[in-house]
């Protein structure tokens, strides 16, 4: 075992534990900033000396609260392993979360699902459409969706809306804008639409999207619902 390993395994003492925990959420919140502070509220004798040989600034017992910059926590560990205070948090317990960056991401996924239904003609001449994106919003279902990557899953839903909505004579408007384009349809029509084994749920009662798995019966269901 190397002598870094070794200095790197002094930090896995229960002293560092509530300060590194400390720092791990700050550097997950801010992206990785080390211009914050952290502290560690009622330690103990063990905790206190730990942070006194980190910051070299005298604290007397029974402090109620010590405070080390995240700067000089960074320094500290780099003299003592070589490593910096991510790379030092990442070693002992695994990869930093960038809830920023993460946060970002979520935002930018959830745009594309925004502007693809909004694309939709049914978004711009049909007000339950228009209701139904915004239950989406207002129930989490759009940000579930960002999250898993599924965009497809909205795509298949978009679609079951247009095809229940075009009408039979061929010389109607393409889009029926009643209060609902299922009003008329029995539940047993209703598509489970699939990608692979997951896909969509559309209910008469509310037109909501939820993702999910569904059985080889509901799909064969779904295709001959689409197929006409």
């Amino acid at each position: 075992m190397n002598g870094g390993t070794l200095d790197l395994d002094r930090y896995r003492g229960p002293e560092y534990r509530r300060l590194l925990a400390a720092a791990r959420k700050s550097l997950e919140r801010t992206g990785g900033g080390l211009t914050g502070r952290i502290s560690v509220a009622q330690p103990d004798d063990a905790e206190r000396k730990a942070i006194i040989g980190i910051t070299g600034v005298h604290q007397p017992a029974m402090t109620k609260r010590l405070t080390v910059s995240l700067a000089d926590l960074d320094a500290a560990l780099r003299r003592a392993t070589g490593l910096g205070l991510a790379a030092v948090l990442a070693a002992l317990v695994g990869p930093l979360v960038d809830r920023p960056a993460k946060a970002a991401g979520l935002a930018a996924a959830r745009a594309v699902l925004i502007a693809t239904a909004e694309a939709s003609p049914l978004h711009e001449s049909c007000d339950w459409y228009r209701k139904w994106l915004a239950d989406l919003h207002r129930d989490g279902t759009l940000t579930r969706l960002a999250n898993e990557g599924d965009e497809a899953v909205l795509r298949q839903a978009i679609r079951v809306l247009d095809f229940a909505t075009r009408p039979a004579a061929p010389h109607s408007p393409r889009w029926s804008c009643g209060p609902s384009p299922f009003a008329q349809a029995s539940a047993a029509r209703l598509p489970q639409l699939s990608a692979g084994n997951c896909g969509i749920f559309l209910t008469s009662s509310s037109m909501t999207l939820r993702a999910g798995c569904w059985s080889s019966t509901s799909r064969r269901r779904a295709t001959a619902w689409l197929s006409g």
